[in-house]
């Protein structure tokens, strides 16, 4: 049938050898939490289910490395405690609560925190985990506001307005000075589309709500995501929304129920955790402010906890606190950034640091707080923050498009000159509006010029004008004539929850699974009312019946998505992706994909269903519409790579699909679709009028009607057959 004997189909989705440990860990803990509320003064007992619970976590990590578990472990934490909290709520006072000093520590963490995030996006492969800068940035962030907010209510001289003029001066002033220079850089830089998405990213960062834009793109860790300047701001909208809520939300609580503003952070958290825990979107996961928020009131929590616990008499707690830390960022890496797992670890090392309150104490740690390179990082950890991005993202699109790398002396150049912008900001900008030296109202002239960019870009589609001597197709293409859209769903990038599904009222049903290759072909087929089409695609994600490694995206919506195509019988599944990209990805890890490929074919043929594969569309040796863009080709001009070049590159893939023989699977060979029957012996990406590419590998709508009308053809051959 297939290439080899075909396995059986594994949908096992539990969490492996310690689920039983855990399923015992479960009930026991809700059996506790009854004795619990029994005994509810007894301490010992909730510290002996506390002590059971992280030795499970602690168990499942060093031997069964079952990360997802940890997730649990919190939850649980949290329904053993929070009871005790809310019956002891007397006992943890906010009246006592006062200004912080200068604390060292806080601001060597904030340069961990910032130099983490920049080797990450830097591609150095040093900080994999690098990512979890943000969130020390958000644990801080909250150890410190609710620690202003709360001091100044105890000292009744908290004003709403002051509160919001020191938040202006904080992150405005620095903001809109990389927001002005990000536009001017963009403008040179970025082709029409890009810029169009710029656009929307600047009013997004400007009114803090590019969490929820950023969303609606390719996952954080896609390849397209680092070209995308404005990126990092994502965070700064959360926090800036917690800046917005919080002060009132302290506020009410301070005046009126004063015991129970511990336990009603305490609720909160709780609440965002298992939104977070049962949300099986990885977008949501990482953007969405109810699903983030449990880290920076997690700070708050500390904040209070710091004025109302006994200090620990373990010397080692805050050297324990910075090894946690750097172990997550080193050894955590984008499998685990979706899960809550790694930033339970953070929160976990931050805690040990902020309630010590100690780290000076140690000779070694009090050398690196102390060395003037590293507290000057944590003073211009911002400016720091706002700069790197638009840099590396700039450099990135530059070098993409001259099909080239960016080379670590070219990376070393890019960090040293984002310091030299970041402290450059901080001295003439972050600086003079902290310490009051510039009003305010200077702001205006920089937010009005930001108001003109974004009105005419958004007039001019992006600028398009800069183009005005290239045909109307070429433009259209520029601007994502290919995009596919329904009712303001993304279809290239759909969740069970919200699919792209066109009812023609038909009685066959043809599903489309792949990633960004199926998104042409599947728009196309859509246009089609003769069978109802479904859409089931991601940008850049494999799809596999089996969970795979380096496979996030697929592999945390897997179960819901395996439920939702069994339901289905007598149909037609399309499957269309870059097929030979992935082998080849997965055959360098030693992964044998070959059986995951199988045991997918056996699954879907499941139930009398039907399969049409389309083979690796063609990858052609430069971007096409770029090249136009940048005048390098001439519209009309003949662009191909010759079909010996393309076939000494795919064979993984097409050897594969050659062996299989299946009279309920049908293969579209696209090397012969592109490589022979447009011009013989040439892969054709564009000739006269036409532009069969977007890119180099993407069909536009015109490459994708070739395709489609085979697949068409197909259909109608199983269903005959």
């Amino acid at each position: 049938m297939f290439r080899g004997e075909v396995s059986s189909v594994s949908t096992n989705l539990g969490v492996g050898s310690s689920q039983n440990f855990y399923l015992f860990l479960k009930y026991s803990s809700i059996f506790g939490i009854v004795i619990f509320w029994y005994f509810l003064k007894r301490n010992t007992l909730r510290e002996l289910f506390n002590i059971l619970i992280l030795f499970s976590y602690l168990i499942d990590t060093v031997f069964y490395f079952e990360k997802p578990t940890a997730s649990q472990t919190l939850i649980q934490i949290l329904i053993i405690n929070v009871p005790y909290i809310v019956a002891n709520k007397s006992s943890y006072k906010i009246n006592n609560i006062t200004r912080f000093e200068h604390r060292s520590d806080i601001n060597f963490l904030r340069a961990i925190a910032v130099v983490s995030v920049i080797i990450y996006h830097a591609d150095l492969k040093l900080l994999e985990g690098g990512w979890l800068g943000v969130d020390l940035f958000f644990i801080i962030s909250g150890f410190l506001i609710s620690n202003i907010i709360i001091s100044e209510l105890n000292q009744s001289n908290f004003s709403f307005v002051n509160f919001y003029t020191r938040r202006v001066k904080r992150i405005l002033p620095a903001l809109f000075s990389v927001l002005l220079l990000s536009s001017i850089a963009a403008y040179i830089v970025y082709f029409p589309r890009e810029m169009s998405t710029f656009t929307e990213s600047v009013r997004s960062s400007t009114f803090f709500y590019s969490n929820y834009f950023y969303k609606i793109f390719d996952f954080y860790t896609a390849e397209s995501a680092k070209s995308l300047a404005l990126l990092h701001t994502w965070s700064l909208s959360i926090e800036e929304q917690f800046y917005i809520l919080f002060p009132a939300i302290s506020f009410i609580l301070f005046k009126r129920y004063r015991k129970e503003f511990l336990p009603t952070l305490f609720i909160f958290s709780f609440i965002s955790i298992y939104l977070n825990y049962s949300s099986l979107n990885i977008n949501d996961k990482f953007y969405n402010f109810e699903l983030r928020i449990w880290e920076v009131l997690a700070g708050a929590i500390l904040m209070i906890f710091f004025f109302n616990i006994k200090k620990s008499p373990v010397k080692w707690q805050a050297e324990f606190g910075f090894i946690l830390v750097f172990f997550s960022v080193v050894f955590f890496n984008n499998d685990d950034i979706y899960s809550l797992y790694p930033r339970i670890t953070v929160v976990l090392g931050t805690s040990l640091i902020l309630l010590a309150n100690n780290a000076e104490n140690n000779k070694f740690l009090n050398y690196l707080i102390k060395n003037k390179l590293v507290a000057y990082t944590g003073l211009i950890s911002y400016s720091l923050y706002l700069f790197h991005q638009p840099i590396f993202a700039f450099a990135t699109t530059l070098t993409n498009r001259t099909e080239v790398f960016i080379s670590t002396p070219m990376k070393v150049f890019l960090l040293s000159f984002t310091f030299i912008l970041a402290g450059l900001n901080y001295k003439l900008v972050e600086k003079p509006f902290l310490e009051n030296r510039f009003n305010l109202k200077i702001l205006l002239p920089v937010l009005l010029s930001l108001v003109i960019f974004v009105i005419s870009s958004d007039r001019t589609s992006g600028f398009v004008n800069r183009y005005d001597n290239l045909p109307n197709k070429v433009i259209e293409y520029a601007l994502g004539g290919f995009d596919f859209n329904q009712n303001g769903i993304d279809c290239q990038n759909s969740t069970i929850e919200n699919l792209c599904v066109f009812d023609n009222n038909q009685e066959l049903t043809v599903i489309g699974i792949g990633d960004s290759h199926l998104s042409a072909i599947g728009k196309y087929l859509s246009t089609n009312d003769s069978f109802n089409y479904i859409h089931i695609g991601e940008n850049g994600c494999f799809f596999s019946v089996n969970k795979l490694p380096n496979n996030a995206c697929v592999n945390k919506n897997l179960e819901s998505q395996l439920e939702y195509i069994s339901k289905f019988d007598n149909s037609i599944f399309v499957l269309a992706t870059r097929w030979e990209y992935h082998i080849n990805t997965y055959d360098s890890l030693d992964y044998d994909i070959y059986s995951d490929i199988n045991d997918t074919l056996s699954f879907l043929l499941e139930k009398n269903n039907k399969i049409i594969i389309v083979s690796s569309i063609p990858v052609q040796n430069i971007k096409i519409v770029d090249k136009y863009l940048d005048q390098e080709i001439n519209f009309g001009d003949e662009v191909y790579i010759e079909r010996q070049e393309w076939e000494s590159t795919s064979f993984k893939s097409n050897n594969y699909f050659k062996n299989i023989e299946n009279s309920d699977i049908a293969i579209i060979d696209s090397t012969e679709t592109f490589c022979n029957e447009i011009v013989v012996d040439k892969c054709i990406g564009a000739f006269k009028d036409r532009i069969l590419y977007y890119d180099d590998n993407h069909l536009t709508v015109e490459g994708a009607k070739i395709i489609g009308d085979k697949v068409i053809k197909s259909i109608k051959f199983l269903l005959d057959s």
